[in-house]
């Protein structure tokens, strides 16, 4: 992602009042970005739905194939870390 890319999904979500941005006040030339309280409701409402889908489409398998299935995630999620990194 581009720094103006970034700039850009910032300014939709302080205009969505998601994110605020503040001046570092030990640093004035630093921007600290952090979720609002919506911003964080939203994040939990999101974590809460997500919940409730994984535990439906998970629930059928086994305690051996959750694990195995978690272990394969993992594989992909650390091998795109390492894609992103490079």
């Amino acid at each position: 992602m581009t720094p103006q890319s970034m700039n850009e999904l910032i300014a939709v979500l302080q205009r969505k009042k998601l994110l605020k941005k503040a001046v570092d006040p030990a640093h004035k030339r630093i921007l600290r970005i952090s979720l609002s309280a919506k911003g964080t409701q939203l994040l939990n409402d999101c974590n809460a739905v997500l919940d409730r889908v994984e535990e439906e489409l998970l629930n059928s398998m086994s305690g051996a194939e959750m694990e195995k299935f978690r272990e394969l995630v993992g594989k992909i999620l650390a091998s795109g870390r390492e894609k992103i990194s490079t």
